[in-house]
């Protein structure tokens, strides 16, 4: 299971859950409770980078993700997932309408 950046230990092994797109790894660094946030060495969907932070705007927070895919199947891998993540993502964090 993902951990939350609070309860995140380096070099943990991490799964997202099950409805979740596949996301495999192991943490690599926590940062620290002002700046909370993770980045985890992938290993699937493939080698990548994953960097999951939050981001106080004065209000709002937002919930960047960053994927960096590497190695020679990196661009086939992107297409595949990148719009299961984006649905996943805006099925839990739909955007919020501007303020008329």
């Amino acid at each position: 299971m993902l951990p939350s950046a609070q309860s995140a230990s380096v070099g943990a092994r991490v799964t997202a859950p099950d409805d979740a797109p596949e996301l495999s790894g192991v943490v690599e660094v926590v940062s620290p409770p002002e700046w909370p946030g993770v980045i985890l060495r992938l290993d699937k969907p493939a080698p990548a980078l994953a960097h999951f932070f939050a981001l106080s705007l004065g209000g709002p927070v937002m919930l960047p993700v960053r994927l960096y895919l590497y190695g020679d199947s990196a661009a086939d891998v992107a297409r595949n997932v990148e719009a299961t993540w984006q649905t996943w993502l805006g099925e839990r964090f739909p955007p919020i309408s501007p303020v008329e």
